[in-house]
């Protein structure tokens, strides 16, 4: 397949909690909507199967997500699915962007591998450096890897938070797909309203059910 195929997007927000002693806030909730684009051909048959237009609610420990296929229809009444553990991109997350420069701790991860200029930091990072300093990446891939690399570029705001990371890595690597050639996962993510006022809830709990 030649040039680009945009299969997915997402938006929502990202909650801080308190910080820690000695440090600052990491993301304590996230609220985000996934839609999916979809395509004929073999490469999307099987994501067919598997995605959809998906919300993801995650408050500390648990994650609550609907519309996800894989578990088909869910109980009467019951629109919501409740994981015991965090899944804050919920099913589409591995698709989509599993490196949160939010984080701060993930940030500092990125500045440091990548080579700066003006406000841009652009290089390479592995994946292991990444699961080590960051929960949503272990929450997100799920596995932890043993290689695997993530060409990455960040560009900061005048404020020096993140405005745009863009992250790409070898579709073949991906652990759901069996993509050949050399294609290109590439996932560009904007970070905007910092700052603003967010309160992330979970469901009403007559509407869950336990995944």
């Amino acid at each position: 397949m030649e040039g680009k195929t945009v299969f997915l997007r997402r938006t929502g927000v990202l909650q801080y909690g308190k910080p820690v002693k000695g440090g600052t806030g990491t993301v304590a909730a996230a609220d985000l909507r996934s839609t999916y684009i979809p395509h004929e051909g073999p490469v999307f048959n099987g994501m067919d199967d598997l995605l959809g237009d998906e919300r993801t609610i995650t408050v500390g420990r648990y994650s609550y997500s609907k519309g996800i296929k894989l578990f088909g229809a869910t109980r009467k009444g019951k629109s919501w699915v409740k994981f015991k553990r965090p899944v804050p991109g919920g099913l589409s997350g591995r698709y989509s962007q599993d490196v949160n420069a939010a984080e701060p701790a993930t940030l500092q991860v990125l500045i440091k591998h990548g080579e700066r200029s003006g406000r841009t930091y652009k290089g390479a990072v592995e994946e292991a450096a990444l699961w080590k300093a960051s929960p949503w990446f272990r929450a997100t891939t799920l596995v932890k890897p043993e290689d695997g690399t993530l060409q990455y570029e960040l560009t900061l705001g005048a404020d020096g938070l993140p405005q745009r990371l863009v992250t790409s890595y070898l579709a073949k690597e991906h652990w759901a797909e069996s993509l050949v050639n050399d294609d290109v996962i590439t996932i560009d993510t904007r970070y905007t309203g910092w700052g603003g006022k967010v309160h992330v809830t979970v469901p009403p709990k007559s509407q869950i059910q336990t995944g």
